[in-house]
């Protein structure tokens, strides 16, 4: 990617990931029909707290984070597990987000 390119690409991923809905297809919906959700929920809430400090973390040594960073208190499917989409910009290579495996939804 040009680095001329960066921030029209964080802006428009930023935008969607946004825009993602979250839930469980097999929840009913009011209509009484399946829900349309484009994330799940994470199989436990366990890693939350670390996750929301590698995030914040990040933030203290100069990332972005326009978009999610914690976690999601769903209206309609409460008890489940889910951590927002996150985007995290302009991290430091030697920053420990780039550094560890997430595994949820964070891009950098």
């Amino acid at each position: 990617m040009h680095s001329e390119q960066y921030d029209e690409l964080y802006d428009i991923l930023s935008d969607r990931v946004a825009k993602l809905r979250f839930g469980s297809v097999l929840a009913p919906s009011r209509e009484g029909y399946i829900n349309t959700v484009d994330c799940g929920s994470m199989i436990s809430n366990d890693r939350f707290g670390a996750l929301e400090e590698l995030v914040f973390n990040a933030q203290e040594e100069g990332a972005r984070v326009d978009v999610g960073g914690k976690e999601l208190l769903h209206t309609s499917c409460a008890g489940r597990s889910f951590f927002q989409a996150t985007v995290v910009g302009d991290v430091k290579p030697n920053s420990r987000i780039a550094q560890v495996e997430c595994r949820c939804r964070v891009m950098l």
